[in-house]
């Protein structure tokens, strides 16, 4: 039986991560992990592959309003770019 006093961090915060998060969340975390620096011109150009319908205030309203704790800016607004903390 297993112990359920026990709680296993790092299985449970992906849990949460995935149920908290939806596929096009999911989706500009991994994009930016792999590419960072990248504006969201940019990340839509990428998503859009894989996403076609995606527009460019769905992918800033989720990293304003879900991501925020995962992603941040750095730059200047012309130049910068997105990073994963």
């Amino acid at each position: 039986m297993p112990n359920k006093n026990y709680v296993n961090i790092v299985n449970d915060s992906i849990y949460i991560v995935e149920n908290i998060l939806n596929d096009i969340d999911l989706l500009i975390v991994r994009t930016i992990s792999n590419n960072p620096g990248l504006n969201a011109k940019q990340l839509l150009a990428i998503l859009k592959e894989h996403h076609p319908s995606i527009t460019i205030d769905m992918i800033k309203n989720s990293i304003k309003r879900k991501l925020i704790k995962y992603v941040e800016f750095k730059g200047s607004d012309r130049n910068g770019g997105y990073h994963i903390k």
